[in-house]
């Protein structure tokens, strides 16, 4: 699109009531002049974010002057009161902090210094400290407001306890502010327990109170003070208006209409009045100077003069070379997701990032099949002969299945119609004439390549299909499906008949099928092997090693090749390749009849024989003419992560393989890769490892990486296309929602209408966080939890990292000297959970004094963290002493940290701990679940058992991040006690084992989440104990995250909808409500209360005093003697 830099002429709105109407903004009422973000206003210039630079406008418009450039974002930029200086937060080394600059332009000063994320929020009334938000102080993700000189020093918290926006008075004595952030949430209409309040507080009479009460998003609070009128200023004479009265209004944005616009109200929060009533694009990013408040609308910076009431679009000009959207060369290895050999196994194929290359094993020439910036193709395959590729290609706009010619001579061709839909990958029939492919409806089709027609084959009422394959003779579809219980079974389909026939049954758990080349046999993987392990700290069990191959005998009387032989044959694996060999160069080879498979479909489940191999974690199962292959990977903890596909990392995967004419027992191929392909003829293999590849002979392990097999990829390069790539990652994000949305209805959205909505701007933006944006404001309207987008290719320096020493620090007012003011105790087993001044070595304590670091003084720097700069996990002198002199000093190295988040957690669980502890006279424990995954579940074996002789718990779910594995906590926590069992010496223990025999209490709040309120529901439902604190986030339709873009960015389908028989969908955008409502204000925060845990302590204190939870003392022995039997009569 042609971009139009015409100056809009300013359209005044009229006013009625008091409200200022919006319009619906079209399409040609947007320009291109970029995508312009975080607006800020001083007097006659506004300065925003574009381009993830700064620029600085005139107030009236114009052509933007950019103030800064530099690799990361720049933004969250504001002026001082003056308006002669601009704080800003930026990347310039890698993580987010504070810097100042001239408002005229120049080099940046850096204020803060700190691993964590450092965001400006504003000023102090007086200009001389700049406001920022961070989490470097929290346990958890929670934000508070500092404050930090503009000439450097230390920040200094502002007083209010949680907070993420905030505004002062005139005065510096009081301030409004929010206590939680959402704006980068993409859930519009919230009405969870998460929402954004309007606080007020006041530092004097250390008063708080909430202004709002609204269910939804009151946010960015704005102090204006500002002329109360009752007629437009314009018709008054000039002594009027300076009679008119002053006054202090708060102004804020809200979406109680359904969209977010500017508000009004009094500074005790009565008399709302709505500002501006937009309908289309929500109001954001609002920033206030006198009179005016700028804001973002759209893709546009538009302004509010309160005092005239009227409103306008800034008609901003955006000079500028646009250098995040030139084409540019990446290289490819960082994005490939699939791979596969040329079936003469002489190249290879490789998708990176939506395009296709064919790959030579030793010749550097490396072929873009496709070179479609723009379009995504993906699942590449070859067809039997090598002369196509099919892939599914997004060139219309939806998914469609299309062959591509390996020659780069002939057209490719599409040869499917009408899809409409995500699909899963293609797999070609031996002849070439079919393809079978899948797609999310939950169906299995094949289509005929030439004529494009297409057939179903089955559907699937539990789930996908992934695993579907041809047999030799094209005839048959062996394929897995999901069926009742979530068991999968391996069925044939016989493509001339039109018959499904099952093979194995809904008793066990069957999949990955493939044929032997010689179509004797239908190999696959299954899960029946039984082998019960007893947990270590709970009487359960796990079934963790369950997968074995088997083989499937096609027709009736064919002698099983697992038995032992009862011929004389071929002894050694050296002879059988050599015989391979002499058949293929004597012509023996040429001489081989097409293959004609015979299958006996009655009893096929009878005639199913088992690998002798141990069970395992086995998968990608294939087959050549004498062997099977698969993969085995060890157990894996829920803490182990899995990278994106193929990129370097620990190599999880062993390859098998079992030779079926000599051996009798698998051998290893291969060892540490990341995945395998073999040819179609069966003669070459392609393992991938640390990000390369390999081909070598399918006949003979191999027992390292040989140079000389290595694909060469040192010259290969990717044109990248940012513009065509932000368009086709719009429209698949589109799609993706469409296609996996857990309502088919999309709710009530009218979808398409949205996507014609947001994609309009679609030319504005410039930068792949631009579009991040612009898909989670899409993505928004649903109205639903869990839609993320994040990633891609985003544009970030390397990042320096910043040492900490687990601690508080302050600086002595006198000496300049750092004062340590409390150590975080955490687990001192662990460096990474334990403060290094804690080191036995090392005997700093609170109190004491840091002089210098690596020898540099710390009283010459007004921030301490300017010294660990670059020092992130690495050793570091301290020099130490117990006061502010170097007299008596003495020097010490400690490991630094580069982070000390969950050090702080520790502790603070500790704390809590003992604090219940002691409240309750030892009786009762409490444990903490940071969230409901891997870390959450260690947590709760870390601090539960070790508890289980208390007559109490209090559950602390505050701030839990969710997950998937609260019924697993639950079931725990609901075993009921039964009976004991009595030894001759030690303990009584309980029926079940492991058991509370005790009351419970949880706690959760407005940031416990997911599957976190699923808990929190459920502790309810199952009448575990009552529930303490505020209501939850109110989240609970679950996502996959298993879709990436092709720039590896990745955005979230809600997908999984909770709903219970009794309420429906009653926890979505509600949130649990708990059954005593306990909030932690902010002055019980700044004093260090938590009124939560004292409620949860005088609660389950109560509960105790009433039914004494003590384990009784076992009933007398019985009397077995003889002489006091007394035989029952009859």
């Amino acid at each position: 699109m042609k971009k139009n830099y015409l100056v809009t002429v300013l359209t005044f709105m009229c006013i009625i009531g008091g409200v200022i109407t919006g319009f619906a903004m079209k399409a040609e009422n947007i320009d291109e002049s970029g995508y312009l973000r975080f607006p800020a206003v001083s007097g006659d210039k506004i300065v925003f974010t574009a381009e993830d630079d700064l620029f600085v406008v005139s107030i009236n418009g114009g052509i933007a002057r950019r103030l800064t450039r530099a690799v990361g974002r720049e933004a969250f930029a504001h002026f001082s009161p003056d308006g002669k200086w601009i704080t800003f937060s930026g990347f310039y080394d890698g993580n987010e902090d504070v810097y100042v600059v001239s408002a005229d332009g120049g080099e940046p000063e850096r204020l803060t210094f700190h691993p964590d994320s450092d965001q400006v929020v504003g000023w102090t009334p007086d200009g001389s400290g700049v406001l920022f938000r961070s989490r470097r102080d929290s346990q958890f993700n929670d934000n508070y407001v500092y404050s930090i000189s503009m000439e450097g020093g230390f920040p200094e918290r502002v007083p209010v306890g949680l907070c993420s926006m905030l505004s002062y008075f005139p005065d510096g004595k009081q301030v409004v502010f929010n206590r939680f952030s959402r704006e980068f949430r993409h859930w519009k209409r919230y009405l969870g327990g998460w929402q954004q309040d309007i606080w007020y507080g006041n530092f004097e009479t250390k008063e708080f109170k909430k202004l709002t009460e609204y269910k939804g998003t009151d946010a960015f609070p704005m102090v204006w003070t500002g002329r109360i009128i009752t007629t437009d200023i314009r018709t008054m004479d000039d002594s009027k208006q300076q009679n008119l009265r002053w006054a202090n209004k708060i102004i804020f944005l809200s979406d109680r209409d359904g969209t977010a616009n500017l508000f009004m109200m009094d500074i005790d929060g009565t008399n709302k009045k709505q500002i501006t009533s937009f309908t289309d694009f929500d109001v954001r990013w609002p920033s206030i100077y006198g009179d005016n408040v700028v804001f973002m609308l759209g893709a546009d910076i538009w302004i509010t003069n309160l005092s005239l009431k009227e409103h306008h679009k800034v008609p901003i000009r955006l000079p500028s070379d646009r250098l995040r959207t030139r084409n540019r060369f990446e290289d490819p290895k960082k994005y490939i997701t699939d791979f596969e050999l040329s079936p003469d196994g002489i190249r290879m194929l490789i998708g990176s990032r939506g395009e296709v290359f064919t790959v030579p094993l030793r010749d550097n020439r490396i072929v873009n099949l496709t070179n479609t910036p723009g379009i995504r193709e993906k699942y590449p395959s070859y067809s039997p002969d090598g002369q196509w590729i099919a892939c599914f290609s997004d060139a219309s706009k939806e998914e469609e299945l299309v062959i591509i010619p390996t020659n780069g001579k002939n057209k490719s061709r599409q040869v499917s119609s009408g899809e409409i839909c995500w699909h899963f990958p293609p797999r070609w029939s031996p002849d070439g004439k079919l393809i079978a492919f899948a797609d999310k409806t939950q169906a299995l089709f094949i289509i005929n390549v030439k004529s494009g027609l297409k057939e179903k084959v089955d559907q699937s009422e539990v789930w996908e299909f992934t695993d579907y394959i041809f047999s030799p003779d094209s005839r048959w579809l062996a394929y897995a499906k999901y069926e009742v219980g979530e068991m999968r079974s391996v069925f044939l389909y016989d493509i001339k008949a039109k018959k499904i026939f099952r093979i194995t049954t809904q008793e066990t758990d069957d999949f990955n099928p493939v044929f032997d080349p010689n179509g004797k046999y239908l190999y696959f993987l299954s899960r029946r092997t039984y082998n019960p392990l007893i947990g270590s700290l709970d009487f359960e069990t796990v079934m963790d090693k369950m997968t074995k191959p088997y083989l499937v005998i096609l027709m009736k009387g064919e002698r099983s090749p697992l038995l032992p032989s009862t011929e004389e044959g071929i002894e050694s694996l050296e002879e059988l390749e050599w015989q391979k060999k002499f058949q293929k160069f004597s012509g023996e080879e040429k001489g081989k009849k097409e293959i004609k498979i015979v299958i006996d479909t009655d009893g096929l489940g009878d005639r199913i024989a088992e690998f002798p191999v141990h069970a395992g974690h086995y998968g990608a199962l294939s087959a050549t003419e004498d062997k099977i292959f698969y993969l085995s990977r060890n157990t894996e903890g829920l803490q182990e992560e899995s990278p994106f596909p193929y990129e370097e990392k620990d190599n999880p995967y062993i390859l098998y393989f079992f030779n079926l004419k000599i051996e009798k027992e698998p051998k290893v191929f291969v060892r540490n890769i990341d995945a395998y392909n073999i040819s179609k003829d069966g003669q070459k293999l392609v393992y991938a490892k640390n990000g390369d590849f390999y081909i070598v002979d399918s006949g003979n392990s191999v027992n390292e990486d040989n140079p000389k097999n290595k694909v060469d990829l040192s010259k290969w390069v990717l044109s990248v296309d940012p513009k065509a790539e932000w368009e086709q990652i719009f429209y698949e994000s589109w799609r993706l929602q469409r296609d996996f949305y857990w309502a088919s209805n999309m709710a009530g959205s009218d979808w398409d209408m949205l996507k014609k909505k947001y994609e309009i701007l679609l030319p504005r933006i410039s930068t792949r966080d631009d579009l991040n944006d612009l898909i989670g404001e899409m993505i928004a309207e649903l109205a639903t939890s869990h839609t993320y987008i994040w990633g891609g290719d985003i544009a970030y320096p390397e990042r320096i990292g910043i040492g900490l020493l687990g601690a508080d620090l302050a600086r002595d007012p006198k000496s300049g000297y750092w004062i340590v003011k409390h150590i975080y105790r955490g687990d001192p087993w662990d460096q990474t959970l334990s403060s290094p001044l804690l080191q036995t070595h090392i005997d700093v304590k609170e109190g004491d004094y840091i002089l210098a670091v690596d020898g540099f003084p710390t009283n010459k720097e007004s921030n301490i963290y300017s010294f660990f700069v670059n020092k992130a996990d690495v050793q570091v002198q301290l020099t130490v002493n117990n006061k502010p002199a170097l007299e008596k000093s003495r020097d010490v190295v400690i490991k630094s940290l580069s982070g000390d988040r969950s050090l702080r957690y520790r502790d603070w669980v500790n704390q809590n701990r003992l604090k219940v502890e002691k409240a309750t006279d030892g009786k009762v424990g409490y444990i903490h679940l940071p969230n409901m995954g891997g870390r959450g579940l260690a947590e709760f074996n870390r601090q539960y058992y070790s508890q289980l002789d208390k007559q109490g718990l209090i559950v602390d779910v505050r701030n839990n991040g969710g997950g998937f594995v609260s019924q697993l906590i639950l079931e725990r926590l609901g075993r009921k006690l039964w009976a004991f069992d009595q030894p001759r010496h030690g303990t009584t223990s309980k029926y079940p084992y492991r058991v509370l025999y005790g009351h419970m209490v949880a706690i959760c709040n407005q940031r416990c989440g997911s599957d976190g309120d699923i808990f929190s529901r459920m502790f309810q439902k199952m009448k575990l104990g009552p529930l303490v604190g505020m209501p939850t986030w109110g989240g609970v339709i679950g996502i996959r995250g298993d879709k990436n873009f092709m720039d590896k960015g990745l955005m979230t389908q809600p997908e999984f909808a909770w709903w219970e028989m009794e309420h429906g969908w009653n926890v979505e955008n509600v949130g649990i409500i708990p059954d005593y409502i306990v909030d932690n204000l902010p002055l019980d925060i700044e004093e260090g209360n938590d009124p939560q845990l004292d409620k949860a302590v005088e609660l389950i204190m109560d509960m105790l005093a009433k039914q004494p939870m003590e384990i009784p003392e076992p009933p007398p022995f019985p009397d077995k003697a003889k002489e006091h039997w007394i035989p029952k009569q009859d």
